[in-house]
């Protein structure tokens, strides 16, 4: 059973110089019993502004 969908997600950071497409039209599923985890150096953008 499917307990959480995201469907298109985009996150762009921009500067003057540059954009950085952090997520670009990603789709996720996550069924009930799997496990997922989110991981990243730091610095690297897992934690959103509220």
């Amino acid at each position: 059973m499917e307990i959480l969908k995201a469907v298109g997600l985009k996150k762009y950071y921009s500067t003057d110089a540059y954009e950085v497409r952090a997520l670009d039209d990603v789709t996720l599923s996550v069924e009930d019993r799997e496990f997922l985890a989110i991981v990243g150096t730091s610095g690297s953008g897992k934690t959103a502004p509220v």
